[in-house]
């Protein structure tokens, strides 16, 4: 594989199986290692074509990076890699999980202490977590593509809705 190849691919840029389900310590290993070697201070006496190239090396593995430990964007990113058709629909958000939301922005609403707070958000982490193994699941051992997208887009909301209650937790700290 030459480097155009590697470059397109975040997983084999970080040698890494291309899953769902990732090891975070080997993710940041291999992010640390590929910073290291595009370090500033390793190309100071270098051309400026290597050094301009490394720079766009590093730029890379800092999108990639950004990609490979989030979530939602590394499954997005995989269904764009292997089912690029998938990956482009709308997801279809099942009615079930379209009542939870509303429950859980009403909850959001009603909650008017730090306490209530916490626990909203201990069960929308909660959520967060199972959501992520039925992903794994699906993308990794199922091939089952678009429940993979809808369950994307049911985390995509989950984590929007995690950020608001840290928001205002920490409304209510300061």
């Amino acid at each position: 594989m030459n480097a155009a190849q590697t470059a397109n691919n975040y997983f084999k840029l970080f040698e890494l199986p291309e899953n769902y389900a990732v090891k975070t310590d080997d993710l940041v290993t291999r992010y640390r290692l590929l910073q290291a070697q595009l370090h500033p201070d390793r190309y100071v006496d270098k051309s400026e074509r290597e050094r301009r190239m490394a720079l766009e090396r590093a730029a890379l593995v800092n999108d990639a990076y950004r990609i490979l430990r989030d979530d939602v964007e590394r499954g997005l990113y995989l269904l764009s890699l292997h089912q690029p058709e998938i990956a482009q629909q709308k997801p279809t958000l099942s009615s079930e999980f379209l009542m939870t939301q509303m429950e859980l922005r009403e909850a959001l609403v009603e909650a008017n202490c730090f306490d209530q707070l916490h626990t909203l958000l201990a069960s929308v982490r909660i959520a967060m977590l199972e959501s992520v193994a039925r992903i794994a699941l699906a993308l990794d051992n199922d091939a089952q593509f678009l429940k993979a997208l809808n369950e994307l887009a049911e985390l995509q909301f989950l984590k929007k809705l995690a950020q608001e209650i840290d928001d205002r937790l920490f409304g209510l700290e300061s």
